[in-house]
């Protein structure tokens, strides 16, 4: 037996998904989203008790609003990821063009369906407990890439103790 294990190929990334209502703060992408067909660049998106509150794009304004109004679900996160810079897709620095092969050159988010393999037995859960849990539901994940050679990154425990997850775009641990 062992621990079932679903990555996208390849990938180089460590994922969870974030509670729906405890995203805070304003996301900057620093690559393009490709989405349906249109080149969204040059964007952000602000997060108030985990909605999209506010988001612009200098290009693919109407696509990205068309993507946050898929439905309710489409305005929360359903993950986070973190890649590191020295990933060999981040040393790349290429645009795929293919939001599948693009998310793994960067660390994303995920705006939409949370995966239930975030979760302990997460799979064998119903869809009530997944909620209660603070998953997202929606009818599409969309992943927005983020992050630069200088990022930090601090997760923050249970009790409120920081914990240094990435230093100058690296893993820190």
């Amino acid at each position: 037996m062992g621990i079932s294990f679903f990555p996208n190929i390849p990938t180089e990334e460590i994922f969870s998904a974030p509670h729906k209502y405890k995203v805070n703060g304003k996301l900057v992408a620093t690559k393009p989203l490709i989405y349906g067909g249109s080149i969204i660049d040059d964007f952000y998106l602000t997060f108030k008790d985990g909605r999209i509150t506010d988001y612009y794009a200098a290009t693919g304004q109407e696509a990205l609003q068309n993507l946050i109004e898929t439905d309710e679900g489409a305005s929360y996160l359903g993950e986070i990821a973190l890649v590191s810079n020295n990933s060999p897709l981040a040393q790349a620095d290429t645009l795929f063009y293919n939001t599948l092969f693009d998310e793994n050159t960067a660390c994303h988010i995920g705006i939409g369906n949370a995966s239930p393999s975030t979760l302990q037995n997460g799979s064998s859960l119903s869809e009530e407990a997944l909620l209660e849990a603070g998953h997202n539901t929606s009818l599409l994940l969309v992943n927005v890439t983020f992050g630069t050679e200088d990022m930090k990154v601090v997760g923050m425990k249970e009790k409120g103790n920081d914990v240094l997850l990435m230093e100058d775009g690296e893993f820190s641990f």
